[in-house]
Protein backbone atom coordinates (compact mmCIF):
# COMPACT_ATOMS: atom_id res chain seq x y z
CA UNK A 1 0.00 0.00 0.00
CA UNK A 2 1.43 3.38 -0.98
CA UNK A 3 1.05 6.03 1.69
CA UNK A 4 3.27 8.86 0.43
CA UNK A 5 6.08 10.63 2.23
CA UNK A 6 6.10 13.44 4.79
CA UNK A 7 9.28 15.49 5.05
CA UNK A 8 9.46 17.40 8.34
CA UNK A 9 11.67 20.36 9.13
CA UNK A 10 11.67 23.68 10.96
CA UNK A 11 11.54 27.19 9.59
CA UNK A 12 12.07 30.55 11.23
CA UNK A 13 10.23 33.81 10.72
CA UNK A 14 10.32 36.96 12.83
CA UNK A 15 12.63 35.24 15.30
CA UNK A 16 10.30 32.30 15.95
CA UNK A 17 10.85 28.64 15.01
CA UNK A 18 7.90 26.56 13.82
CA UNK A 19 7.46 23.05 12.34
CA UNK A 20 6.99 22.61 8.60
CA UNK A 21 5.75 19.45 6.86
CA UNK A 22 5.83 18.78 3.13
CA UNK A 23 3.61 15.92 1.94
CA UNK A 24 4.35 14.25 -1.37
CA UNK A 25 5.08 11.17 -3.41
CA UNK A 26 8.33 9.56 -4.48
CA UNK A 27 9.20 8.37 -7.96
CA UNK A 28 12.01 7.85 -10.45
CA UNK A 29 13.16 10.19 -13.20
CA UNK A 30 16.23 9.61 -15.39
CA UNK A 31 17.94 7.45 -12.76
CA UNK A 32 17.17 9.84 -9.90
CA UNK A 33 14.95 9.38 -6.87
CA UNK A 34 12.46 12.27 -6.99
CA UNK A 35 10.25 13.67 -4.23
CA UNK A 36 7.19 15.42 -5.67
CA UNK A 37 5.66 17.83 -3.12
CA UNK A 38 1.87 17.92 -3.06
CA UNK A 39 1.04 20.00 0.01
CA UNK A 40 2.73 22.08 2.70
CA UNK A 41 1.82 22.70 6.34
CA UNK A 42 3.34 25.32 8.62
CA UNK A 43 2.76 24.97 12.38
CA UNK A 44 0.07 22.39 11.58
CA UNK A 45 -1.86 24.77 9.31
CA UNK A 46 -2.24 23.93 5.59
CA UNK A 47 -0.55 26.49 3.35
CA UNK A 48 -2.65 27.51 0.30
CA UNK A 49 -1.40 25.69 -2.81
CA UNK A 50 -0.44 28.89 -4.68
CA UNK A 51 1.74 30.07 -1.76
CA UNK A 52 3.18 26.56 -1.25
CA UNK A 53 4.17 26.45 -4.94
CA UNK A 54 5.98 29.79 -4.58
CA UNK A 55 7.76 28.73 -1.38
CA UNK A 56 8.94 25.44 -2.92
CA UNK A 57 9.82 26.93 -6.31
CA UNK A 58 13.44 26.25 -7.15
CA UNK A 59 13.86 23.55 -4.51
CA UNK A 60 15.55 20.47 -5.95
CA UNK A 61 14.06 17.25 -4.65
CA UNK A 62 16.10 14.90 -6.86
CA UNK A 63 18.62 12.50 -5.39
CA UNK A 64 21.07 10.71 -7.68
CA UNK A 65 21.15 6.92 -7.56
CA UNK A 66 24.11 6.57 -9.93
CA UNK A 67 26.67 5.62 -7.25
CA UNK A 68 25.17 2.27 -6.29
CA UNK A 69 27.57 -0.71 -6.32
CA UNK A 70 27.67 -3.47 -8.94
CA UNK A 71 25.97 -1.39 -11.67
CA UNK A 72 22.70 -1.62 -9.77
CA UNK A 73 19.77 -0.09 -11.64
CA UNK A 74 16.71 1.02 -9.67
CA UNK A 75 13.50 0.33 -11.60
CA UNK A 76 10.80 1.12 -9.04
CA UNK A 77 10.11 2.98 -5.83
CA UNK A 78 7.20 3.00 -3.41
CA UNK A 79 6.42 3.71 0.21
CA UNK A 80 5.12 1.04 2.50
CA UNK A 81 4.55 1.04 6.26
CA UNK A 82 6.79 4.07 6.84
CA UNK A 83 9.60 2.72 4.66
CA UNK A 84 10.92 3.62 1.23
CA UNK A 85 11.09 0.45 -0.87
CA UNK A 86 13.37 0.42 -3.92
CA UNK A 87 13.31 -2.35 -6.50
CA UNK A 88 15.84 -2.88 -9.22
CA UNK A 89 18.34 -5.09 -10.99
CA UNK A 90 21.93 -6.06 -10.25
CA UNK A 91 23.63 -7.46 -13.38
CA UNK A 92 26.26 -9.40 -11.42
CA UNK A 93 27.98 -9.45 -8.06
CA UNK A 94 31.61 -10.59 -8.27
CA UNK A 95 32.19 -13.19 -5.57
CA UNK A 96 35.15 -12.61 -3.27
CA UNK A 97 35.47 -8.97 -4.25
CA UNK A 98 34.51 -6.27 -1.78
CA UNK A 99 33.41 -2.77 -2.82
CA UNK A 100 36.25 -0.28 -2.45
CA UNK A 101 38.90 -2.90 -1.97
Amino acid sequence: KEDGVVVKSEASALGAQFPVSVNGEVGLSEGNLVFEPQSLEAAGIPVPQELADKLLDGADFQYSLDRLPYQTRITGVQTEDGQLVLSGKVPSIPLGVYPGG
